[in-house]
This record gives structure tokens, C-alpha cells and sequence, in this order.
């Protein structure tokens, strides 16, 4: 299955949270008259002069663990996205239902090509108020809207991974990138099938985890039927479906299956924030036009040639300020007041 990416021509940068709390730590050092970095204020600044006057975008997205910086950072942290973003958010896991749920109308139509677009997730018109560009931060620290039962269901899910990721390990130490990325991309058809035939066989022993995995197997099956009523078992559909190249070739699958099989097979231990880092990662990679993870994932990103494959640019901290500068020149005609 081909996917085709349509970009908005007006350039979007996604910006990792790590960026948030080097901020952070500037202006908490230069209250407290400790050594800070005068440029990243100037960043942060010039950023925010340019969401102010609406010639900027910028967006949040979230995840589900907490961030590791100092206890007086979290709050600033909260502090600057909003003042950045102005409340506008996008979850990546809403992106990534948008793509299961268009791969599932191509798949019902027997489509050999779909255009998945930007404006597939934000349809509001950039230019309407005169905004030149967008940009789209990540965020993690909106603790208070987390719900005990979502903390909980992410927990079960990301343990649950791990369990099915450690059966395969070649030689019992060393893993290969090969088949664990195979594993990446099949274990949503594993994990579905069991669940399915568990919760539908009653099967006494059925971890209640699989609950979860049929909640969402039913969400699917109500489109699958919406789209053609003539499927007799739309859940079943939908468990064939995630073992097709319809699934397998969706952008949020092949990045996530690349970059967990990657992180997997070195020498560096799991935890529970990769998962979160590769779930926004994954989900929005697609759709921007310049990436600015941190070093470690963005080595891993250009090692598979994923930005090349998408079309994205992966720039470092220090590339910041020539794209601030960019936005400040460019002639956008009757777009600038």
C-alpha cells in the first residue's frame, strides 16, 4: 500500500519538550541570579512575539509520564506552553486513530493509493489571520487532566509490550533489528487476535488487558461497518486488517516499528518514556516540516533514513534561531500587516 504525505505549504515544526525545560532553566536560573543562557531567552522570546501577533502556530500534544526535571521546573515548564501555545492542542493518539481509521476506508474501497494530509488533523486555514507559519510542540506536562484510569491503561499497555518485545532476544543477550522490527510491526494483529478470542470465548484466565484491546477493535469495527454493512463480522475485519500492508504501511506504523526495533537493539535500557517520545515522534513525523527531537532520537531517526523517506528536516537546537529568522524575513505579502 502506497501513502501519500501532503504537506501544508505553510512550513509546521515540531519541537521536542526537552526545548521546554532548557527554557525553563534559563529563566528559573536568571530569577534566582545563577549562570543562564541568554540566547535560548531570546529564542523563547522571539517565539512567543511571533505567536502574539499571530504569525505563528503552535500546538501541544501530550503523553502519559511525567517529565524528569527538577520539582520548581514543572510548573514554569507548564507555565511557557501555555503562554506558547495558547491552549491549542492535537494528541498524536488522535492522529494515530485518524490514520488507522483512513487506511481502513482504503482498505474497504481495495484502494492501492491514499493521500493522507495535514489538514487531516488541523483544518483550520493558517492564513485566515495573517499566520506565515505554524509550529507544533509536544507536551507532558498536563498532569492534572490525566485521568487514574488513562495512567493505569498506559501502564498495562506499555508492560504488556515489553513482555511480548523480550521474547525475542537472540543468543539470550543481543537482539536483531531485522525481526524485532517484524515483531514491531506484527504485534498489533497478535494482540488483537488474542484479545478478541479470549473476551469472545469468555476465557477465564484472559488477562483484563485484553479488555482494552477490544475496546478498541470495537471503535474500528463500528467504521468497518458504517463503510460497508455487508461485512458479517466487522470485528473480525478489522483483526485481518492489522495484518495487511494497509496497516503495515502506515507512516505512524513504519516509523514506530523502526525506532522501538532500533532503540530495542542497543545497548541502552528501555523505559517507559521512549514509548512516549516514539508515539509523538511517529504520529507527527510525517506531517512537519522540521523536527527538533533530541540528539539520541534524532541520530536514530536519520540512521534509517526516516526523515529523508518523509520529507522532513531533523534540525538540532542550534538551527532555531536561522528558522525564527526565516519566519521574521519572509515575504508573505498581503499575509504581513
Amino acid at each position: 500500500m502506497r501513502y501519500i504525505i501532503e504537506k501544508s505549504k505553510i512550513p509546521v515544526l515540531w519541537l521536542d519538550t526537552f526545548v521546554i525545560t532548557q527554557i525553563a532553566t534559563a529563566i528559573f536560573n536568571k530569577n534566582n541570579q545563577e549562570p543562564y543562557d541568554e540566547g535560548l531567552l531570546e529564542t523563547y522570546n522571539d517565539l512567543l512575539e511571533l505567536r502574539r501577533t499571530n504569525r505563528i502556530i503552535i500546538f501541544e500534544s501530550c503523553q502519559m509520564t511525567e517529565i524528569a526535571v527538577r520539582k520548581e521546573l514543572v510548573k514554569l515548564s507548564g507555565k511557557i506552553l501555555t503562554l506558547l501555545s495558547g491552549g491549542i492542542k492535537i494528541s498524536c493518539f488522535d492522529v494515530r486513530d485518524k490514520q488507522i481509521s483512513q487506511a481502513i476506508e482504503a482498505s474497504i474501497n481495495g484502494l492501492n493509493e491514499y493521500s493522507l494530509s495535514w489538514k487531516d488533523i488541523y483544518r483550520e486555514d493558517p492564513l485566515k489571520d495573517k499566520i506565515i507559519f505554524e509550529i507544533l510542540i509536544r507536551c507532558d506536562l498536563a498532569l492534572e487532566n490525566r485521568t487514574k484510569y488513562s495512567r493505569k491503561t498506559v501502564d498495562i499497555i506499555y508492560d504488556h509490550w515489553n513482555n511480548i518485545r523480550n521474547e525475542h532476544i537472540i543468543g539470550g543477550e543481543k537482539r536483531n533489528f531485522e525481526k524485532q522490527f517484524e515483531l514491531e510491526r506484527t504485534g498489533a494483529s497478535r494482540l488483537s487476535r488474542d484479545a478478541l478470542n479470549a473476551v469472545r470465548n469468555m476465557t477465564e484466565d484472559a488477562p483484563k488487558y485484553y479488555m482494552i484491546y477490544r475496546e478498541s477493535i470495537a471503535k474500528f469495527a463500528r467504521l468497518v461497518g458504517t463503510l460497508r454493512q455487508s461485512v458479517e463480522d466487522p470485528e473480525q475485519y478489522v483483526v485481518n486488517f492489522y495484518n495487511t500492508g494497509y496497516y503495515f504501511d502506515l507512516p505512524f506504523v513504519d516509523i514506530q516499528s523502526k525506532l522501538f526495533a532500533e532503540r530495542l537493539c542497543g545497548n541502552e535500557s528501555f523505559k517507559k518514556s521512549d514509548q512516549n517520545d516514539i508515539d509523538n515522534i511517529s504520529c507527527f513525523l510525517p506531517y512537519v516540516n522540521y523536527m527538533l527531537p533530541d540528539k539520541a532520537m534524532g541520530d536514530k531517526i536519520e540512521k534509517h533514513k526516516i526523515d529523508k523517506k518523509y520529507n522532513t528536516k531533523i534540525i538540532r537546537i542550534s538551527d532555531l534561531n536561522s528558522i525564527i529568522k526565516q519566519i521574521k524575513t519572509v515575504n508573505c505579502g498581503p499575509y504581513l500587516s
